[in-house]
């Protein structure tokens, strides 16, 4: 399964792969791809081939700003194996072009000879059982043009709680409301040590192609920080996970009573679940979320199996930008195995999801 915004609304869509039990067959294997809504999931009802031991995989391969699927597996439990990307035209995915199948798949796009182009790796096993690995260059000549950092960066404060507010930033491919931003934050000018970016300090090229830290919001929320003074900076990244560089450097100072010199209320537009980060993880993820207005939220994390395993928040909360922790244990505080998780947040009447991968 992977999540990603192919409809370039602002939130998550998911797509899933696998197999699902069928009362005349035992079991039939699935595609699907579920569109976000205002946080609900609706099956999109596209016609796609099945594949099961396979993976799916979101990525703007033709870099128009839109994204593409990658969907390769097995086609039976004995020796089929299919691959193919689908093209995002205008919301609808149609197939482009085959690639070899592989079972047991795992596939990750990525820009490996650093041309602003996502590249292809697709791991798994051969009709022969045979182990292999296949890596894709994308030698297109479409150019997809690194977006316009975020402008505007202001720091607020209320109640010992700090608010970063920053301007969007701009895409030629990408839609604004497509973009996702990142962070860093450190003690001394430049550094990340505060937050994490896991992109390039000096030029923004991501480290790692993933979504940024701080998801489709234009502002974050910091609070228990120490006395001190901080260094803050901000990039926009877009479907191709090409990072902008970084915005102007911002700083603030908080006392030893946690206040700033100005002052103001700042409210997220919406409510949402954003992507933890790091992910995947170790020993520790934060998931940041943001409330539009005063309500009850529970966020909980599951299994794959769809068993609880850990609840993080159940709690009435004001509006503002917040945050859970979770360190990979169960409810008896149990180390998990390693492997893909879901968070889920029922905020109001709405539910969100975001998923995480823990590694030991």
């Amino acid at each position: 399964m992977d999540w990603g915004d192919y409809d370039n609304d602002g939130d998550l869509d998911l797509a899933l792969s696998g197999a699902r039990y069928h009362r005349t067959k035992y079991f039939e294997s699935v595609v699907q791809v579920w569109r976000n809504q205002s946080g609900q999931l609706s099956n999109s009802g596209m016609d796609i081939p099945a594949v099961l031991h396979g993976d799916v995989a979101w990525g703007d391969y033709d870099s128009d700003g839109n994204l593409d699927l990658l969907v390769v597996g097995s086609t039976d439990v004995r020796s089929g194996r299919s691959g193919r990307l689908y093209r995002n035209e205008e919301g609808n995915l149609v197939p482009r072009i085959a690639v070899p199948g592989v079972a047991a798949s795992n596939a990750v796009w990525g820009d490996y000879d650093g041309d602003n182009d996502l590249d292809l790796v697709v791991t798994g096993s051969s009709v022969n059982i045979n182990p292999l690995m296949r890596l894709y260059r994308n030698d297109s000549r479409a150019v997809n043009k690194v977006p316009v950092a975020p402008t505007g960066l202001e720091a607020h404060e209320d109640d010992g709680i700090v608010t970063l507010d920053w301007q969007a930033g701009a895409d030629e491919e990408t839609p604004e409301a497509a973009l996702n931003y990142n962070i860093r934050i450190g003690t001394a000018a430049g550094t990340d040590n505060v937050m994490p970016a896991y992109s390039d300090l000096s030029t923004g090229r991501r480290l790692y192609p993933t979504r940024g830290n701080a998801g489709i919001q234009t502002s974050w929320r910091l609070q228990s920080l120490p006395a001190g003074d901080y260094f803050w900076s901000v990039q926009a990244i877009d479907q191709s996970f090409v990072a902008s560089s970084w915005s102007e450097e911002g700083s603030f100072s908080v006392s030893a009573g946690g206040k700033l010199t100005s002052v103001e209320d700042v409210v997220p537009r919406s409510t949402i679940l954003n992507v933890g980060y790091p992910n995947p993880f170790n020993e520790h993820v934060t998931i940041p979320f943001s409330l539009d207005a005063p309500m009850t939220v529970e966020i909980s994390v599951y299994n794959v199996l769809g068993s609880l395993v850990k609840r993080l928040v159940k709690d009435s909360l004001e509006p503002g930008n917040h945050q859970a922790q979770w360190t990979g244990t169960d409810e008896r505080n149990m180390p998990v195995a390693p492997g893909l998780y879901m968070v889920r947040m029922n905020a109001g009447a709405a539910q969100h999801v975001q998923h995480l991968t823990l590694i030991r």
